[in-house]
């Protein structure tokens, strides 16, 4: 804190030196614009509709004091007291737009933007010019810039590795937003998200090119990616909000007595019976527990023949627990991959037939997914170079060139798994609360395996030898952090479980598995583990209070559930803090 108070982190008005003008006045229009949702919010909550701008500016000013308040306590955050007003004024123009720009509309806005385009784009020019300093800094010579064009990494992010975490989603954001304006010129001139992209990466790369003349920057190749996948994203959702939906299909998809769209068969496909002989033989020489093991498969699979849809409640409540690797020492193919090859063949042998009118593609969600699997493709590529025949140590240790392919069987299950939701769900067939279910069972039995082991090797309320626990965990060997990862993600579907249950026995144990998950958590020691946590469950209790009718459904169960887990938290770290 004393220095802190003695750097150019915190101002009373503006922080830094010397900050510049027109940065530090983009800045405060960002947190403007930023804080405008909170507005719109403000005059959209029932009973606070009619709020006037007396409120608001106060709204406004509570959440800025309080996002500059806990900046001054980050070791490279920087609080300023311009910064707070900001906010106020944010949630007053969110206030004013969603009382005086009812007649606005997106035909209206783009033909403004094309009226003053000129004016518009000679302004963003001149701002995007002094931003990256070709007004403010000094040039240099062809040799100079040569010599640091050799110096220059063109792999991607390799410049956002050598700097905090903080500074490196600065960069990020920054790159992103300073290519906004062309992507809404582009939307206003009703361009496509192609035109968008080929502008963006073209201004991009003479900006980056003129820092190889500027002293004291350098260029960063990166900055073209972002820029060009920006102002794609932004026009392709801007062209998506806008456009006239269809109306869905409302059609039944056909039904048989299980009322689940399910095909009926005479006998199994060959496919399937090749799968289920294939697991056969793998059980067959299973080293631990073979008989439970082809039990449990054996159990998966008549189950997900009956309701297919219980896969994905299967999958999420075996996911951390069902794993015999300290046991069988088998990670490559392991029990895990087992279950998931039956019960993904016996669901697509289940599989409903195609819907006559299918919904249509999800262009976004197509392309994300395309360059996400080039990209992993790419890796275990590179992983398994210099490509050599497998011998007696290839499937034993994480050193070996083959353990880029048990890396990529998880995009394997988990391109299965979404192309069979996506199935079920065109066949109306929800399989979104069957995975809570499973989730919530998974946390369960997490929580148990982590209380034994704190009964087994400490104590429950012991925090004086900092014994971390691993959970089910077996992989953990490797320094990942799967234990808090996996609390952190399994406990927003309990949330919303226990507060959409009826009946209160579920409710009680729910809150109970709540409580105790969130012991299990604070006992990992992982501060990473409790940030995801605590954002978890803002946002799930917020989506929940916003889905709710009344007053009563949206704030009292999200309270009493904050209050009741900040202070299990809270004693916990009193507890430790004398450690």
């Amino acid at each position: 804190l004393s220095a802190k108070l003695n750097s150019s982190g915190w101002g009373w008005l503006l922080a830094g030196s010397a900050p510049r003008p027109l940065l530090s006045g983009l800045q405060l229009t960002a947190e403007v614009a930023l804080t405008l949702p909170f507005g719109l919010l403000l005059s959209r909550l029932p009973g606070l509709g009619r709020a006037n701008y007396w409120q608001a500016a106060l709204i406004g000013l509570l959440l800025g004091g309080l996002i500059e308040v806990t900046q001054f306590f980050i070791a490279s955050g920087v609080s300023q007291g311009l910064s707070v007003m900001t906010r106020a004024v944010g949630v007053c123009g969110g206030l004013v737009l969603s009382r005086h720009a009812v007649g606005w509309t997106p035909d209206q806005m783009a033909a403004l933007l094309r009226r003053y385009t000129p004016a518009i784009a000679t302004a963003y020019l001149l701002a995007l010019l002094e931003i990256n300093g070709w007004f403010t800094t000094h040039w240099q010579g062809l040799d100079a810039a040569a010599a640091q064009l050799a110096q220059v990494s063109f792999m991607p992010f390799y410049y956002h590795y050598f700097t905090t975490e903080a500074l490196a989603l600065f960069s990020l954001g920054v790159v992103s937003i300073s290519y906004m304006p062309m992507a809404l010129l582009t939307w206003a001139h009703g361009r496509s998200p192609g035109f968008a992209l080929a502008m963006a990466m073209l201004s991009a790369w003479v900006i980056e090119s003129g820092k190889l003349f500027i002293q004291g920057a350098h260029p960063d190749p990166t900055n073209l990616l972002l820029a060009g996948v920006a102002s794609w994203l932004a026009v392709h959702f801007m062209r998506q909000l806008l456009r006239n939906q269809p109306l869905p299909d409302t059609a039944a998809p056909p039904t048989n007595a299980g009322g689940q769209g399910l095909p009926t068969f005479n006998r199994p496909p060959l496919w399937l019976i090749l799968c289920l002989a294939a697991v056969g033989v793998w059980v067959a020489t299973f080293p631990a527990y073979p008989v439970l093991v082809g039990l449990v498969l054996m159990i998966c699979a008549v189950t997900v023949w009956h309701r297919p849809v219980w896969l994905f409640a299967i999958i999420a409540a075996a996911l951390p627990v069902f794993d015999l690797a300290p046991w069988s020492g088998r990670f490559f193919l392991d029990e895990f991959d087992a279950l998931l090859l039956v019960g993904l063949a016996v669901a697509y042998s289940r599989m409903p037939p195609w819907p006559h009118h299918r919904p249509r593609a999800d262009l976004m969600l197509i392309l994300t997914a395309t360059f996400f699997v080039l990209s992993f493709a790419v890796s275990t590529a590179k992983g398994l170079w210099p490509w050599a025949l497998p011998d007696a140590n290839s499937f034993i240790n994480v050193y070996s060139p083959y353990n880029a392919l048990r890396l990529a069987k998880g995009v394997l299950w988990a391109a299965l798994v979404v192309g069979l939701s996506r199935r079920w769900v065109d066949a109306g067939v929800d399989p979104r609360r069957p995975f809570c279910w499973g989730m919530a069972v998974g946390l369960a039995l997490t929580v148990a395996v982590i209380v034994w082991e704190r009964l087994a090797f400490s104590q429950l309320w012991n925090f004086s030898d900092g014994y971390r626990v691993t959970g089910p965990f077996s992989a953990t060997h490797t320094g990942g952090a799967y234990v808090d990862g996996f609390l952190a993600a399994a406990v927003p579907f309990l949330l919303l479980l226990t507060l959409e249950a009826r009946h209160w026995l579920v409710k009680l144990a729910g809150l109970l598995l709540l409580l105790t998950s969130t012991y299990a958590l604070m006992v990992t020691f992982s501060r990473g583990g409790y940030l995801a946590f605590a954002l978890a469950v803002a946002i799930a209790l917020l989506i929940r209070a916003v889905q709710a009718k009344r007053w009563t459904q949206r704030f009292v169960p999200s309270a009493l559930m904050v209050a009741g887990l900040a202070s299990l938290a809270g004693t916990m770290l009193l507890v430790a803090l004398p450690i």
